[in-house]
């Protein structure tokens, strides 16, 4: 089951069931010595301790851990600064059920002002009720300081509660009970199986730090037009060099043509005689005759 958020459960000041304040000294000795596993406080109905598991007055969750803090309290129509009581609970189904239902949406902190003959005051329960006023300032003070007798009955009922006659209960306050996420208590048992590892094998060998790979910068314009400006030297001293080296073999070549465009001339001049019989010989002007 999900822990609890801090909320708070406690006010210095607030009139206890004999007409006695809640110290600031109890709440911060509260705060400075509770152990849930010296002593788990529980939680449970109207400060009623049951005997069966199954009846109506078990108990409803354990309280985990407290701490104090200053809070804005107002007050007869003024702000003051006053010390409060926080508690962390780990609650039952049944508790978180019964809140979703706005039933026992109330706390109250039962402290012992001496626990244990420690000298310091323990906090050794905490109530869940419906009834803030049964156990509120007005009621529980006047109980102290008259003798009416229905505030008597209320007061002796009260503290027929408690685990020792010393022992006194703070005025309610109402109070969500605000569950913490799954996640948060799965992210602690994987610490806690991580530690436990650690400790068996030793430290994990620290990761190798991977680096980014830095991005290419733009070269300035400076840079860019000095390049600019090489590479066109390059590329001349390149042409120039061809053409150097290619020069002969042109020189050569515009001879070649040159001697063959003379021969060709000279050759266009020449009678061609090729196609003329060559002269017949016998006397002149003598015909012969061939008898057929």
């Amino acid at each position: 089951m999900p822990r609890s958020k801090f909320f708070r459960v406690a006010v210095e000041g607030a009139t206890a069931s004999d007409g006695r304040t809640i110290e600031k000294s109890w709440l911060t000795d509260i705060a400075a010595t509770y152990n849930h596993a010296t002593y788990g406080a529980r939680v449970n109905l109207e400060h009623i301790r049951g005997f069966s598991g199954d009846g109506p007055f078990k108990a409803y969750g354990d309280i985990l851990a407290v701490r104090t803090q200053e809070d804005d309290i107002e007050i007869g129509g003024k702000v003051q600064k006053r010390t409060a009581l926080y508690a962390q609970i780990d609650p039952t189904d049944d508790l978180v059920a019964l809140t979703k239902k706005r039933q026992k949406i109330y706390t109250s902190i039962e402290v012992a002002p001496d626990f244990a003959k420690s000298g310091k005051a323990g906090l050794v329960g905490l109530a869940a009720t419906d009834n803030p006023a049964s156990l509120g300032t007005d009621i529980l003070a006047f109980s102290a300081k008259t003798g009416d007798a229905a505030a008597a009955a209320v007061k002796a009922s009260l503290d027929g509660r408690k685990q020792d006659a010393a022992n006194i209960f703070s005025s309610t306050l109402e109070t969500t009970i605000e569950l913490e996420p799954e996640e948060a208590e799965t992210a602690s048992l994987g610490a806690q199986i991580g530690s436990v590892l650690k400790e068996i094998f030793g430290a994990a060998a620290p990761k190798p730090e991977i680096k980014p790979e830095p991005k290419p910068e733009a070269a300035p314009a400076a840079d860019v037009a000095a390049l600019s400006a090489a590479m066109e030297t390059s590329f001349a001293k390149f042409s120039d060099l061809v053409e150097a080296k290619l020069k002969p073999i042109s020189d050569a070549v515009s001879a070649l043509r040159s001697d063959h465009d003379t021969l060709k001339g000279e050759l266009d001049k020449t009678e061609d005689l090729s196609s003329k019989r060559p002269p017949v010989s016998g006397t002149g002007g003598e015909i012969i005759q061939t008898d057929c």
